[in-house]
């Protein structure tokens, strides 16, 4: 997937960082991820409220156990530590979803933004 803006390709670097614990982010990390956590592709392939999903995907378990906005209170203690936190702000969203987004445009699930 060539990567189009600095955006995007700021939202693949931090998809690898983060992401790729669990998903595949990329085609050059297939061998990334857990084999039970589907990947970016398939989601956005195969997923009609794919959108919803990225975009509400703090909120999504097992995420609110691992990932939270920079700023907000600590991860409460009563969440499982299954790996080491994540913290992004909203600038790091953006560029997540941006990079989400052009994968989705150059899979054809997705039309341009002009």
């Amino acid at each position: 997937m060539p990567v189009a803006d600095p955006l995007t390709e700021r939202g693949l670097a931090l998809s690898k960082l983060h992401c790729a614990r669990c998903h595949i982010v990329s085609e050059s990390d297939r061998f990334a991820g857990t084999s039970s956590t589907p990947s970016f592709k398939t989601m956005i392939e195969f997923l009609k409220d794919w959108e919803e999903r990225f975009g509400s995907f703090m909120a999504r378990n097992p995420h609110p156990a691992h990932i939270r906005l920079d700023g907000d209170d600590p991860r409460p203690e009563h969440l499982p530590a299954t790996i080491r936190e994540v913290l992004l702000s909203l600038d790091d969203i953006e560029a997540i979803l941006a990079y989400v987004d052009r994968m989705a445009i150059d899979l054809g699930r997705k039309q341009p933004e002009d």
